[in-house]
């Protein structure tokens, strides 16, 4: 049985990440022993990135790489279709994104506890719940075997992307990098998200082509 696909707002994966707090642990071991499916697209990670740097977490580049390597390498890109799916209007604009992926990504669940997206969980065709209910409708699921390898971005493939690697201008050269490879897929643009932030990350270079 394929895991729940599913769309995990940025505060709920910042406690997961960040805060490992003992409501959210389950949720980071749910997505690396593939119990659940995260969704991710363009917009959603370029709001990851710009709140892990944020000054008041202190995390340095080689923090974020470690933080995002734990998380993006368990991911399906979403390719946006243009016009994007119609949604709900949300209070709060940086929300919109994670509507329109729960939509283009075939999702069964947005995972918030934001309350202006609970609010629209009576007008919007994908499920809306909190952690907690979200944890309550996964029986069975299991964590990680201790000692188990949790960057799987070792082994970077096509299988792990979709779509495959293949935006122009690009050159991935071997790392244990795998988050950048991530973004190298969904944000091919170099100018507008912070890909190259440790040295490992530094080894995706923009070639001039």
């Amino acid at each position: 049985m394929s895991p729940p696909r599913l769309v995990l707002d940025t505060n709920v994966l910042l406690s997961a990440l960040l805060f490992r707090s003992a409501s959210m642990t389950w949720l980071r071991a749910a997505w690396q022993s593939e119990s659940i499916l995260p969704l991710a697209s363009r917009d959603t990670v370029s709001e990851l990135l710009r709140v892990l740097g944020y000054p008041k977490f202190g995390l340095t580049a080689s923090d974020r790489d470690d933080l995002l390597a734990d998380y993006l390498p368990w991911c399906e890109t979403v390719t946006i279709p243009d016009p994007p799916p119609i949604t709900p209007d949300c209070r709060d604009p940086l929300d919109q994104p994670l509507l329109v992926l729960a939509l283009a990504g075939r999702a069964v669940a947005l995972v918030t506890g934001d309350r202006d997206l609970l609010t629209l969980a009576d007008s919007f065709t994908v499920p809306i719940l909190t952690p907690a209910e979200m944890k309550s409708r996964l029986p069975g699921w299991r964590p990680l075997a201790a000692g188990a390898d949790r960057k799987k971005a070792l082994d970077v493939s096509t299988q792990m992307l979709t779509p495959p690697i293949s935006p122009p201008g690009w050159c991935g050269y071997s790392a244990d990098g795998a988050a950048a490879f991530a973004v190298v897929a969904i944000a091919p643009e170099a100018s507008s998200l912070p890909l190259a932030t440790s040295d490992r990350a530094s080894r995706f270079l923009h070639a001039s082509l």
